[in-house]
């Protein structure tokens, strides 16, 4: 069968990491750096060129679907390489020539104890569990491709991987992604601080001034909790819904939609599968056309406190607390490692955060700081 002509809009990132020869090869880049895009690139070729067995991961399938999947589809699409016939939609399996490409996710330990690859790619390897990524690694004959956002100061990828003397190491950030629009360029320049540190040149992020710090992970939401909703409203930035589990002095959060470019009925049709059901949900208070529209289709969503001093507050009664993240919560674990506290021109810390990658905790700390603190407003009542 005929090798089809690529149409692959090469970045710097997808010649380095196709001529890399290492078993292990690390990309830690920064916010839109086009690492997870050039990665599968680079894959497409490999698959097309040779009988492979290629192994795409994830920490969870909804991570998965929305990131490396989706992108994936997209390059094969735009190389008129996909066919629904070659695609099984069931296991998310690929036959790509001679190739097998599957896509996973890893919020199930036992899968990374499954059958042996050639290839394996974990995409956002900062959220992998060590041992997981071990086994998987175990399995693997010829490469391993792993990417990941700048990690705070302390993580094993930097300690066990970075170090291996198999390993290639190569760095990112937006500018090296030349097919950015000008719009989200513009956005990334305005971060500031550890943000534009982190996001903007793709550096290791610190702990410095890190707000939350006590989190824990657990698998599910406990038993016998006070069940309550938050709600961050977005559209060019993510909206983020969160169930929130209050059970005597601690709090239980599960991290439901955290997705850009929703309208208001896209989110409704994304939360009639949730068994929201009469629950309350604390929604931002800036919003208030958004929330009588959702109110209007049936939900008990009720402004949440945004008086003087409220995220302070609700940042105090959160820390006051013990806090458990669920492992398929991947966008919030990523903002809370990441959370932190605003300085001075003197890198004194202030008490206000820093306003920036912090939808899926605004969505966090509106329930429990209404919830728990009971303000006075105007509220719906089903």
């Amino acid at each position: 069968m005929a090798v089809p002509t690529l149409r692959i809009r090469a970045s710097e990132i997808f010649l380095k990491n196709k001529e890399a020869d290492s078993f292990i090869v690390l990309n830690q880049g920064g916010t839109s750096s086009g690492k997870t895009y050039s990665i599968l690139q680079v894959l497409l070729t490999l698959a097309l060129s040779e009988t492979l067995h290629i192994s795409v991961c994830s920490s969870t399938m909804p991570h998965l679907k929305k990131g490396a999947l989706k992108d994936w589809i997209d390059i094969l699409t735009t190389n008129e390489i996909y066919n629904e016939a070659d695609h099984n939609k069931t296991d998310q399996v690929f036959k790509i020539g001679n190739s097998k490409v599957e896509f996973f996710s890893l919020d199930n330990p036992g899968k990374a104890r499954g059958p042996r690859r050639d290839i394996l790619y974990v995409n956002e390897v900062d959220l992998v569990h060590q041992i997981t990524l071990q086994q998987l690694m175990l399995r693997t004959r010829v490469r391993v491709y792993l990417d990941f956002n700048p990690a705070p100061e302390f993580h094993y990828v930097y300690d066990e991987i970075q170090t291996r003397s198999d390993c290639t190491f190569i760095k990112s950030t937006y500018k090296d992604n030349p097919f950015l629009p000008r719009q989200t360029v513009q956005e990334i320049e305005r971060l500031s601080g550890n943000d534009w540190q982190v996001y903007g040149l793709g550096n290791r992020g610190s702990l410095k001034g890190c707000i939350y710090t006590h989190w824990k992970t657990i698998d599910e939401i406990p038993d016998g909790c006070d069940v309550i909703y938050g709600l961050d409203f977005g559209f060019n930035v993510p909206s983020a819904l969160v169930r929130v589990g209050i059970k005597e002095n601690d709090i239980y959060v599960q991290q439901l939609i955290y997705e850009p470019l929703l309208t208001n009925s896209d989110l409704i049709r994304a939360m009639e599968s949730l068994n929201i059901g009469r629950s309350v949900i604390y929604a931002d208070a800036a919003e208030p056309q958004r929330i009588e529209e959702i109110y209007r289709a049936g939900y008990n969503i009720k402004s949440a406190d945004k008086s003087p001093g409220s995220v302070k507050k609700g940042i105090d009664s959160i820390k006051a607390r013990g806090l458990y993240i669920t492992q398929d919560s991947p966008d919030l674990m990523k903002e809370i490692r990441n959370y932190k506290w605003m300085e001075d021109k003197n890198g004194q810390t202030l008490e206000d955060p820093v306003k920036s990658m912090d939808h899926a905790l605004d969505a966090m700390r509106y329930p429990i700081h209404s919830h728990l603190t009971k303000p006075s407003g105007k509220y719906h009542i089903l």
